[in-house]
């Protein structure tokens, strides 16, 4: 089986700024580029938070940007997946959220939309346009008037570009209900190109794996928010 280039972390990131947040794993073979995400998330209860969600997309928006642009000149699929912490639009979050609460606010879903503006795809929404469901069902922060505390939001999203070929995707709670964790599962399916490239159409690897030590950090995503 082909072995991917991986990537781990930003580039130009210190080791103490990437807290296990993002990876990449390139399929030369098959055109396929596959990366996993899991955004800061916006808590007022830490100190600097914004400040470190803008630091965080300074770095993630020139990468996306060079990574996503290649992709679509050379016919590369091109797949981020995972906890995005922001739940797009009203539709993706319960009526009783708090627009102004982590996962909700304006410059959240502006991080977002820049994202998609790279040339992805939210799939879920693009497939099931008007569909309500929720991936996370955590402690966000509801209206204060609302007799309801308990807010859900759609915060784990796989985004495509056009060289994918959308097929199917499914939110599955049995995670949630069993309690293994606070999200449910997203499940995707499709199909990316098979053919191997020709010496006139070469792949561009993304950065390579900078240092082994940085996969020590993903013992830590537990303690992240």
């Amino acid at each position: 089986p082909e072995v991917p280039i991986a990537l781990h972390g930003l580039p130009g990131q210190d080791i103490e700024e990437q807290e296990a947040r993002f990876m990449a794993f390139s399929f030369p073979d098959h055109r396929t580029i596959i990366a996993g995400l899991y955004a800061p998330f916006n808590n007022p209860a830490i100190k600097d938070r914004v400040k470190h969600l803008e630091k965080f997309y300074n770095y993630l928006n020139p990468y996306l940007s060079t990574q996503t642009a290649t992709a679509r000149s050379r016919g590369t699929a091109y797949i981020i997946a995972g906890d995005f912490n922001v739940a797009p639009a009203d539709i993706d979050h319960t009526p009783n959220a708090d627009p102004d609460g982590a996962g909700s606010t304006a410059i959240e879903r502006k991080n977002f939309q820049n994202i998609l503006d790279f040339g992805l795809t939210d799939m879920f929404r693009q497939l099931h346009p008007t569909t309500v469901a929720y991936t996370a069902h955590a402690n966000f922060a509801a209206l204060p008037t609302h007799p309801n505390p308990f807010v859900q939001k759609r915060i784990d999203h796989v985004l495509v570009n056009e060289h994918v070929q959308q097929k199917s995707i499914v939110i599955d709670d049995t995670p949630y209900q069993d309690k293994i964790t606070d999200h449910s599962a997203v499940i995707a399916t499709f199909s990316v190109p098979n053919s191997k490239f020709t010496k006139d159409h070469q792949t561009q690897p993304i950065e390579p794996l900078t240092s082994t030590a940085h996969l020590s950090q993903t013992q830590n995503l537990s303690n992240l928010s």
